[in-house]
């Protein structure tokens, strides 16, 4: 995305399900160019994800960008599975794990950037002389709107 920085921004804090609710379209925002949404780690919601993430992407305008990472088993398992169980005895939100297909979702309707959805140790890593860095439980991608 080098090269396509948008000279301002806007931080908005709050509920997903509040924003969601209350956008018509990417004015609602004052967003006329190319934006991004950045949702890393992505909330651990439950229920409507998929509808929130795509109300929000729908009403970007073309060019903009979403880049999201979401909590995995994929790469140790049973050991990720209990301290996400450990998180929701004592932390709040609670949080969840979503496969690889189930995060690829939220880019629905969305060009993935190379290298696609990956370990976020993997997504575009710095050259290193150990080699590649090694995977870790949290995926993520980023999406552009065609």
């Amino acid at each position: 995305m080098t090269g396509h920085e948008p000279s301002s921004f806007m931080i908005v804090k709050g509920s997903l399900r509040f924003l969601a609710g209350g956008l018509k379209s990417s004015r609602s925002w004052g967003f006329s160019a190319n934006a991004r949404i950045r949702l890393n780690p992505l909330p651990h919601l439950e229920f409507g994800a998929y509808a929130i993430i795509g109300r929000l992407t729908g009403a970007l305008p073309p060019g903009s960008y979403l880049t999201l990472n979401h909590p995995t088993l994929e790469v140790t398992g049973e050991k990720m599975a209990q301290a996400i169980e450990y998180w929701n005895q004592y932390g709040k939100p609670p949080g969840r794990h979503r496969t690889p297909a189930e995060i690829a979702r939220f880019f629905d309707g969305l060009e993935l950037v190379e290298p696609g959805l990956v370990s976020i140790t993997r997504w575009r890593p710095e050259p290193a002389s150990s080699g590649e860095p090694e995977e870790i439980d949290q995926f993520g991608a980023v999406g552009r709107k065609p």
